[in-house]
């Protein structure tokens, strides 16, 4: 294993021996350096380095190809022990993707002084990424397998979030325009803010955390765990998807404010909220069709829309068998709101 540095002696390109101080073109067991020189590297193809640095005032362009980073820096040299990656100088150009593969816990700083890195793809099963700064992408973030953990800083992903792995997204505000749809969400006191579907395979949300839909377009959906007693709160959430599940104790005291973009047949299974409250975007008076009970173990509300029990008389209760104060069992139906029982 060694350390190489780019120094670009001869011109731009990656695949020049020259350009490299080892005189050499690195291999998937060297630790590579972009430094501050005249010629910027532009990568020539799909290459594969043990870790990756580009310092303060370096330059490295991705040119549509693949950066793979098999491992991390051990303080050698220049490098950042601990890292896979870690983007002190800047990015040029739009299409930078690099894809981690390192088999343990380790550390990364896409934080570019300028520019962003396209996309980025986690690929072990036993790959643990710290994003230990704001990482702000061009495009998507493909957790294939392991885990990309925000540690309280800020993910902003214009494209999707999706891979069989999981997002830890703890106390860090993410931005996602494209769809959610990861395997795993883990997340506490942080807020999501999502344009397109949230509906990853499993949420678990262990504290207060806030998700805010902020397109009409988007889907609220997969299986969401709240821990007892946390306060979460879905905003505007437009529609839920078909694979949108809360069951029996896993609704904790969270608030799904149900903003209905236009008509809609719930999940066809039976549903567990504490406060559900249903409006309609604009001046749209929207029915929710019931396809299955639904128990709001919190209170009820209905502003603006209509929710229906169906023709198949689907069981709605409100309230819990417990005596607290008075505080939940409530259905509050305002003037633009209607329930239609059938014969439920």
């Amino acid at each position: 294993m060694a350390v190489v540095t780019w120094d670009g002696s001869t011109d731009t390109d990656y695949g020049t021996a020259s350009n490299w101080d080892t005189g050499s073109v690195p291999t998937s067991s060297d630790d590579v350096i972009i430094a501050n020189v005249t010629n910027d590297c532009v990568l020539d193809g799909s290459r594969s380095v043990n870790s990756f640095k580009v310092e303060s005032g370096g330059d490295f362009n991705g040119n549509a190809e693949t950066l793979t980073v098999v491992g991390e820096a051990d303080g050698s040299g220049a490098t950042t022990s601990g890292f896979a990656v870690d983007i002190d100088g800047d990015i040029v150009g739009t299409t930078t993707m690099i894809t981690i593969t390192t088999p343990t816990t380790t550390s990364v700083d896409f934080n570019a002084t300028a520019g962003n890195v396209r996309d980025v793809t986690i690929n072990h099963a036993s790959c643990v990424v710290n994003s230990e700064n704001s990482c702000v992408l061009s495009r998507n973030l493909n957790v294939t397998l392991g885990e990309f953990k925000t540690n309280g800083n800020v993910l902003t992903v214009p494209g999707s979030i999706s891979g069989n792995g999981t997002l830890t997204a703890s106390t860090s505000t993410v931005t996602v325009t494209g769809q959610t749809t990861v395997a795993t969400v883990n997340i506490t006191t942080g807020t999501f803010n999502y344009f397109d579907d949230y509906r990853p395979t499993t949420s678990n949300i262990t504290d207060n955390a806030t998700f805010n839909q902020t397109s009409v377009g988007g889907q609220l959906g997969g299986r969401i765990i709240i821990t007892a007693s946390k306060t979460p709160t879905f905003n505007a959430v437009g529609r839920l998807h078909s694979s949108f599940d809360i069951q029996s104790g896993e609704q904790g005291n969270s608030t799904i404010n149900l903003d209905l973009s236009e008509n809609q047949t719930g999940p066809s299974r039976a549903l567990f909220f504490y406060n559900l409250e249903l409006d309609s975007q604009d001046t749209e008076n929207n029915t929710f069709t019931m396809a299955g009970a639904i128990t709001c173990t919190g209170n009820l509300t209905i502003t603006d829309g209509i929710i229906d029990t169906s023709s198949s008389d689907h069981a709605l209760t409100v309230g819990a068998n417990i005596d607290d104060g008075g505080t939940t069992g409530h259905l509050l139906i305002l003037d633009a709101g209607e329930l239609v029982c059938n014969s439920s």
